[in-house]
């Protein structure tokens, strides 16, 4: 039994995965801001695909409802970030793409901590009620779409390649 349970975890550290750890969604100047913090790791085939030069590109993904009891949600705000995460072999670096600024990173570890590091997405500028029934919801994920067809292929068949934390929901307090 313990061999089991053991393997499992073995299982799970070679599958790779992302984890939310902190989220706050704040308001400042009429603008609504949202730190948080995802610990991100690959799993062995997204690595591998990584330093053979293939680019992986990630969503951030938050969305704000209004929760309703008698009617649907009414969705208020949605905004997504893409970055792009190559290996330069040259150079032995990590490169993370936030639309067309980039970072430099020496080692991959240092290049998802950056990659799952949220701090002052303004996230959008609605006018918001205090005292409704919000609910916001975060998401960080590999885009499998923008792999190659080979790999796209290859994580179809076992989806080994998944890194997606899933849409993490909660209530904020705004």
């Amino acid at each position: 039994m313990l061999a089991f349970v053991l393997s499992l975890a073995w299982v799970n550290a070679w599958a790779g995965g992302v984890q939310l750890e902190s989220r706050q969604l704040y308001r400042q100047d009429g603008a609504l801001l949202l730190n948080a913090q995802f610990q991100v790791e690959l799993p062995k085939k997204a690595v591998d695909a990584l330093r053979r030069g293939v680019t992986l590109s990630f969503s951030q993904e938050f969305e704000l409802f209004q929760k309703r009891d008698w009617w649907l949600d009414e969705n208020l705000i949605a905004e997504q970030r893409t970055y792009q995460l190559s290996y330069r072999s040259g150079a032995d670096k990590y490169r993370l793409l936030i639309g067309t600024e980039h970072q430099d990173f020496d080692t991959q570890e240092a290049a998802l901590n950056a990659l799952g590091a949220i701090s002052a997405w303004g996230v959008g500028h609605r006018a918001l009620q205090s005292g409704k029934n919000y609910e916001a919801r975060l998401r960080l994920h590999l885009e499998s779409n923008r792999l190659p067809q080979t790999l796209q292929l290859i994580n179809l068949l076992d989806s080994s390649l998944g890194v997606d934390s899933g849409w993490q929901i909660w209530k904020p307090n705004l």
